[in-house]
């Protein structure tokens, strides 16, 4: 019984999901033209995190990869105090989820 509603429901989960990720990558692209181009950082991390969401498939796979590139770019250039406590706090666990994965 569960496998007739799952056969009618599934092209309609499809048609449903598709346009709101179409529209969630407009917003994303549109939001581009407020970078602001002269710090490295936030276009190095932003220009990562728009590649790996269509390479990777996921969207959380490319904003786990932003912030951990952005707070390793921060911490490599010598400017770690200009990032909040709660940054570094989501790249630690970003980090250690890819780190406990590959094991």
């Amino acid at each position: 019984m569960l496998t007739l509603f799952y056969k009618i429901g599934s092209p309609v989960s499809n048609m449903a999901t598709t346009p709101a990720l179409v529209m969630v990558g407009i917003f994303m692209v549109d939001s581009i033209k407020e970078l602001d181009f002269s710090d490295l950082a936030s276009v190095v991390t932003a220009t990562i995190a728009l590649m790996a969401m269509p390479l990777t498939f996921s969207i959380s796979e490319g904003i786990a990869l932003g912030f951990i590139t952005y707070v390793g770019i921060k911490v490599g250039i010598g400017e770690y105090k200009k990032v909040s406590l709660i940054t570094y706090f989501m790249a630690a666990v970003f980090l250690l989820r890819y780190v406990l994965y590959l094991k």
